[in-house]
């Protein structure tokens, strides 16, 4: 049986705008399904905190062959990498979290600040353990609701009402 494996990482956007990162978030849905990677990418300011989960050789692969060497990143650093039991993410593909900073921000009590983000996740592995808990939280939502992608501003045509975050409101799930 081939170990699942979890792989996270921060890395530093060199420009890319929004329509080209949401074409890359459609193309990896798809891609990363058909090969049995799961996972859900953050972007914050210019900061980019994504995970990554499914059999060990796959996600090694994607990140070390073409993330770490893509030039839409600057200055990549992973900051957890480990085997894991079960995955958390399955189904999702890749799935970019617009409602991640309301939701870290209504767990930690305080403020992200989109410049020291990126430097926090690099220094501290417990963050970036609370914010694959958080993305857990709302897969598992979103899963419940019978639902697939955690809506943002670009709200898919279908939507249900999920239930409500202490702090965040409800929470409006794509089916």
């Amino acid at each position: 049986m081939t170990e699942a494996w979890q792989l996270a990482y921060v890395s530093l956007d060199a420009g890319t705008s929004e329509d080209e990162f949401d074409a890359l978030i459609r193309f990896s849905q798809t891609r990363n399904r058909s090969i049995a990677i799961g996972g859900f990418l953050l972007r914050l300011g210019d900061t980019i905190f994504q995970v990554m989960e499914g059999p060990s050789e796959r996600v090694k692969t994607m990140f070390y062959d073409r993330i770490a060497c893509d030039p839409r990143h600057g200055d990549v650093h992973v900051v957890l990498e480990r085997p894991i039991e079960r995955v958390a993410f399955r189904g999702w593909g890749m799935v970019r979290l617009q409602a991640m900073p309301r939701l870290l921000t209504s767990l930690w009590g305080g403020v992200l600040p989109s410049q020291g983000f990126y430097r926090a996740l690099i220094n501290d592995p417990a963050l970036a353990e609370g914010v694959i808990r958080a993305g857990a939280l709302l897969h598992d939502l979103a899963v419940r609701q019978g639902a697939e992608i955690v809506a943002g501003p670009h709200v898919p045509p279908l939507t249900c009402a999920g239930p409500d975050i202490p702090g965040l409101g409800p929470v409006r799930l794509g089916v």
